[in-house]
């Protein structure tokens, strides 16, 4: 039996409890597809036996928590990549690990490797546990309100993965948040499509490292080849500011040809350029980082006169007192102060004329008058004014007739300075602001056709950024954004061992043209690499076409329910094919890199050869040759007739492969960590393709924290092993450009704080009674 007190202080845990929720459903209120959780409390009875009254252990307590799973309302978004789901079931989400999670919140954007994806990065899965995915240059992203893209072309079209739960109570809030729960196990369905509509089962794969090129820009640079009959189309330039434009064919006699200059040779020349004109700039290339940098330094034209703000003035005695309107160094030129002292001069009867002489850099100035001739600078900025043009700030003649006064020498460095560029031109003379000849711009910029290329091969920023300069003068430096290679995305866990990393030795040795196509040839001859095959959703013919003869060794990969991962599968496809290899890879650990581990089966359609390979982490070492078969698979090689290809792997590591019924056994009975991974149909060179694909991925079904989990999208482009004969809800719509609101209510949650606050006052109450009670009988005893 409980004392009063302690009644009462279990029942203030209870309201703690209960609090907790109340605001914990207040802040999700405004939290997209929030759903609130509401407490079970239960209480005990004070019960009576004659004259002795029974209290209960607890009058109050938070029995269980519940999540009401009530539908928000629908509200308009913006957005193209908000979704809301009006009706039941949740999207379904994977983070890099392949861990799955569920949620209501659509509040999806499209990352930047064109994935769409949550506020916390996980992405976002199809019906065929594939990706929803985009390209960069694709701008459609419409979806229909079953939840089908419906222009997402270039990596196919594909449908939101909707699934719901037999056991809602049994889901468990993520770390991501209350909005996302966790799911245990795999999710258990088959991929099935015949391509009619959806590519779904199939994402079109780009960044292998056998599709891959030095410089990851498939499509960029666009080098403009060169062309002995105008070899000016080829060149490129770089405009330096004050130091100059570097000219690359003007300057070295050669016109640019992207086959034949490295980046070296562009380097090199940069640095001649420098040199020959003792300019400050400096071209380099970090082969660690893998960046390119060019900083830019221009000396200055003029030494310091100390501008200050203000105008200057010129008492010129008899003619009066000439002050110069409006001086600005970073807008007055050289011109501008000849041009209106000669404009006062003629006002004065052409007694007064002012002129520059670009070939001396001098400037004079002559004054004549009848009594007084002097010229004495005055105002703001007139000491600063006489010491720029090397003048004599007071000249106090006053003798009559002509009074000249020239500068003491050239006003520029060209003396103290060998660089070319501080000499005062006549072009500096009109049209460079005294500012300017102080402080030359050192901007960077890379024009011409080969330079647009040049700037997007070495993944340079729009602007230079400031730099701390050489010799105490201030500049710009130009670098790489990041890597400028494709080294940082072969083996994360080998980061200095990739076949694609360009080091010191393919600096003077590779040409720009063999940077941006794939030469990955670390494998052996039937192991070829190549630049993607260009993909395409054939919807009027229900196919998919894979097509790599417009390239030289086109490589295609197409991952097969790219958001799964298996050790065990049944795979079944219809197709036509030209290629010289059709492969299935199977077990690798990235899916995007058949090169991480696992295994290639590999057919030749040609002459039915057949061959097991294995592989491993690194992209540098070649797949064994485990198993090789001559001839003993049909030949199937054509576009006229569809052929069928078969295969099964189970736990235990044997693969049945089939081609038109004719059966090989093979096995990878070893380490059964090898054989888990994600799937993959490959090619090599020609076209292939698919009319119809089945993909059986052997999952265990979700039961023991969730239930069962059954899909409840419109589109059956993805079969299920669970039966859903016991789903009799609706299924759902797809909401594009909108979200789900919480249901959490804040008309309903703010009142039941006061509730919470009558019933702490009331076991705060008991509590006091309980110890006075104590106290009483403490004194009766004593």
């Amino acid at each position: 039996m409980a004392t009063l007190g302690q009644l009462g202080v279990n029942g203030l845990l209870a309201v703690n409890s209960w609090l907790g929720m109340i605001n914990s459903n207040l802040q999700g209120a405004s939290r997209t597809a929030y759903k609130s959780t509401r407490p079970v409390l239960s209480d005990g009875s004070v019960t009576r036996l004659g004259s002795k009254i029974e209290i209960p252990s607890a009058t109050l307590n938070v029995q269980a928590t519940s999540l009401e799973w009530g539908q928000g309302s629908i509200n308009s978004s913006t957005q193209k990549t908000h979704f809301a789901i009006d009706g039941e079931g949740f999207f379904v989400l994977a983070d890099d690990a392949g861990r799955y999670y569920l949620t209501r919140d659509g509040e999806f954007h499209w990352g930047g490797d064109g994935y769409l994806r949550n506020s916390n990065g996980l992405r976002v899965v199809s019906t065929g546990q594939d990706f929803i995915r985009r390209s960069n240059k694709d701008r459609s992203d419409s979806f229909d309100p079953d939840g089908e893209s419906l222009e997402l072309l270039r990596y196919g079209d594909k449908s939101l993965l909707i699934v719901d739960m037999a056991n809602r109570q049994g889901l468990k809030m993520s770390q991501y948040g209350s909005t996302v729960f966790e799911v245990a196990g795999d999710i258990p369905f088959r991929v099935q499509n015949n391509f009619d509509t959806s590519t779904d089962g199939i994402t079109f794969l780009y960044r292998d490292p056998k599709q891959r090129t030095f410089v990851d820009a498939p499509d960029l640079p666009e080098f403009v080849a060169f062309d002995i009959l105008n070899p000016a189309l080829s060149n490129f330039q770089i405009d330096l500011g004050g130091n100059g434009i570097f000219d690359f064919q003007a300057f070295t006699g050669t016109p640019f040809d992207p086959s034949v200059h490295t980046i070296q040779n562009v380097i090199t020349e940069i640095n001649n350029y420098a040199a020959a004109n003792n300019a400050e700039i400096v071209a380099s290339f970090d082969t660690n980082g893998d960046r390119f940098l060019i900083r830019n330094v221009p000396e200055p034209k003029i030494v310091d006169p100390n501008f200050r703000f203000g105008n200057f003035a010129i008492d010129f005695g008899d003619n009066g007192l000439f002050t110069y309107q409006g001086f600005d160094t970073q807008r007055t030129t050289i011109q501008n102060i000849v041009d209106q002292i000669n404009s006062y001069g003629a006002k004065q009867g052409g007694n007064i004329v002012a002129n520059f002489n670009p070939a001396t850099d001098q400037l004079t100035i002559t004054n004549t008058a009848a009594v007084n001739n002097a010229m004495i600078f005055d105002g703001a900025n007139g000491e600063a004014v006489a010491s720029l043009f090397r003048l004599n700030i007071n000249n106090p003649n006053t003798a009559p007739g002509a009074n000249a006064i020239t500068s003491a020498g050239d006003i520029d460095r060209s003396i103290v300075s060998l660089n070319a560029f501080v000499d005062i031109t006549a072009q500096d003379v009109t049209s460079t602001s005294l500012a300017k000849l102080l402080k030359p711009d050192s901007s960077i910029r890379f024009s011409d056709l080969n330079g647009r290329a040049l700037h997007q091969f070495f993944r340079l920023p729009g602007d230079p950024q400031l730099d701390a300069g050489l010799n105490g003068f201030a500049g710009s430096r130009l670098e790489s954004r990041r890597d400028i290679d494709n080294s940082n995305i072969l083996d994360l866990q080998l980061p200095n061992r990739h076949s694609l990393d360009i080091v010191q030795a393919d600096l003077a040795t590779k040409t720009f043209n063999q940077y941006i196509v794939t030469t990955d040839n670390s494998g052996p001859a039937f192991d070829p690499s190549g630049p993607p095959a260009t993909y395409t959703h054939d919807k009027v013919n229900d196919r998919i076409i894979s097509d790599g003869s417009g390239v030289v060794q086109g490589r295609g990969l197409l991952a097969i329910g790219q958001a799964q991962q298996t050790d065990a599968f049944d795979l079944v496809l219809d197709y036509r094919t030209t290629t010289s290899l059709l492969e299935v890879h199977f077990g690798q650990d990235r899916e995007e890199q058949i090169d991480s581990r696992g295994y290639t089966l590999q057919y030749d359609p040609s002459n039915g050869d057949l061959r097991l390979l294995s592989r491993n982490n690194d992209p540098n070492s070649p797949p064994v040759l485990l198993v090789s078969q001559a001839g003993v698979l049909p030949v199937t090689t054509g576009l006229a007739t569809t052929h069928r290809l078969a295969m099964t792997l189970n736990k235990q590591g044997e693969i049945s492969f089939s081609v038109d019924g004719v059966t090989r056994i093979l096995n990878v009975s070893g380490d059964s960590d090898d054989q888990f991974g994600h799937l993959t149909l490959g090619h090599a060179g020609g076209r292939l393709e698919l009319y119809n694909l089945y993909a059986n991925f052997k999952g265990l079904q979700n039961m023991n924290a969730t239930g069962e989990m059954v899909a409840v999208g419109a589109k059956p482009y993805a079969t299920f092993d669970v039966n859903p004969a016991g789903h009799t809800q609706s299924r759902p719509r797809i909401v594009q450009s909108a979200l789900e609101s919480s249901n959490a209510s804040l008309t309903e949650y703010i009142p039941m704080l006061g509730l919470v606050q009558k019933v702490f006052t009331a076991l705060s109450k008991i509590i006091t009674i309980s110890n006075n009670v104590q106290d009483d009988l403490n004194s009766l005893i004593r």
